[in-house]
């Protein structure tokens, strides 16, 4: 399965080709500015210090990750975690084993239901 992560009314597969005042008009990043918590387990911190093309703020944020309890936090603003999952979605689409593809595409998965709850809290307020 190829994953497509791209900003959907343009189709151009790339949101960053877009400045922020537009998305924001076309409700595609929501205006607030509140945090959005990333829970990781241990292997899947792990699995998101092997993706290759990060930038280094994305990079930081990860290796600043919070150990609470049994689970790894990570915070970020909706932009960044979007972002980020745009950066895995592609990893796993380039995976050469299935394994590590299905373990990047779970990953992927709960990062895409973040955003998408966050997208859908924005609409009800």
């Amino acid at each position: 399965m190829v994953r497509a992560h791209g900003c959907g009314p343009c189709g151009c597969g790339f949101e960053s080709r877009h400045p922020p005042q537009i998305l924001q008009n076309l409700r595609i990043i929501p205006p607030r500015k509140d945090m959005i918590d990333l829970y990781l387990t241990k292997n899947e911190l792990k699995l998101l210090k092997t993706v290759f093309i990060l930038e280094q703020d994305l990079i930081d944020k990860i290796d600043g990750a919070i150990l609470e309890v049994d689970k790894y936090v990570i915070k970020f603003s909706y932009d960044k975690l979007d972002e980020l999952t745009g950066y895995v979605a592609a990893e796993a689409n380039h995976a050469k084993s299935e394994p590590r593809k299905d373990k990047l595409d779970e990953l992927c998965d709960k990062m895409e239901s973040l955003l998408e709850d966050y997208e859908r809290e924005e609409w009800v307020e």
